[in-house]
């Protein structure tokens, strides 16, 4: 089978900032929760990224890839909040107002400070939310190589998103 890494490889040029969030990630639903491909498979993934970077170009360690243009998609994260002044990073970047409710205790004033970060003023605590938003994201596939493979033996490919700054 064909392996495609999971931890895709992103590379930073052109002054970009390396804090910036740069995701590259396969596409679960398109691939039909597939993370082993056959030779010929076509094997969808997306980049998420901040706008402090742009794509300057992408490649994989073998197959063709291919641009299939944007998207959005929902993204629902749960966060606990400990303490008063609780902060955490989502796991994106939201494209929209971010939604919440909250399981059992409700903490006061969650709210966005920053692009990414939602922060609480207090309330009955400790609290878990469940937040919601939606990101946008560019879509790629990856044509698969024709190679022959025995049973039981894998061939990994890496695909790398080259960033430069914005």
């Amino acid at each position: 089978m064909i392996e495609v890494a999971e931890s895709l490889i992103v590379k930073f040029g052109g002054g970009a900032d390396t804090a910036a969030l740069v995701k590259l990630e396969l596409d679960g639903e398109l691939n039909e929760g597939k993370t082993s491909f056959a030779p010929l498979d076509i094997i969808n993934f997306r980049l998420h990224h901040d706008t402090s970077v742009q794509l300057f170009k992408m490649g994989a360690t073998d197959g063709q890839v291919v641009s299939q243009g944007s998207g959005s998609r929902a993204v629902r994260e749960e966060l606990l909040f400990a303490e008063a002044d609780d902060s955490h990073e989502l796991e994106y970047l939201p494209a929209a107002p971010v939604g919440h409710g909250w399981f059992g205790n409700e903490a006061d004033g969650l709210k966005r400070s920053g692009q990414r970060e939602i922060v609480i003023c207090g309330g009955e605590l400790p609290a878990l939310a469940l937040v919601e938003y939606d990101v946008e994201f560019s879509l790629f596939k990856l044509l698969a190589p024709d190679v022959e493979l025995a049973e039981d033996e894998s061939y990994p490919i890496t695909i790398v998103a080259y960033m430069e700054a914005a």
